[in-house]
């Protein structure tokens, strides 16, 4: 289930809620905020994709569900920048662990439109150099 929602509490920005459902209940969710960046240095605006939450049911872990949602955000942004800060909980994978599935599926560090060592991003596809 794909849906565009307008949370002003959260953001007030575009977001979009994917999801996994089985029988009435979420197995796996993603929620993406549609940014847009000045860069500082052009003074051009990128549009540009944050993954803002990443959920998976305990229960369901190891199911490729969140690999799913994944594949299925990044196919549909595949022109824009993606970018997400790295958050490992107690009951999560080990950020390192957590950082290595983010690279494996294209992410990257030195995130240009955040500061700090904890965003990662991903170039849109068939984009060489930085933004």
């Amino acid at each position: 289930m794909t849906q565009t929602i307008f949370v002003p509490e959260i953001v007030n920005m575009p977001a979009v809620y994917t999801s996994i459902d089985r029988d009435g209940m979420t197995l796996a969710s993603v929620f993406l905020i549609d940014w847009a960046f000045e860069m500082f240095d052009s003074g051009d605006l990128v549009e540009v994709i944050e993954v803002r939450d990443l959920h998976v049911k305990p229960s369901e872990r190891g199911n490729g569900f969140l690999r799913s949602l994944m594949d299925y955000s990044l196919n549909n942004y595949a022109d824009r920048p993606i970018m997400l800060r790295v958050e490992s909980f107690d009951h999560g994978m080990p950020t390192s662990d957590l950082i290595a599935w983010y690279q494996r599926l294209g992410f990257e560090f030195d995130c240009p439109f955040m500061d700090g060592d904890d965003w990662l991003w991903r170039r849109p596809v068939g984009e060489a150099s930085n933004l």
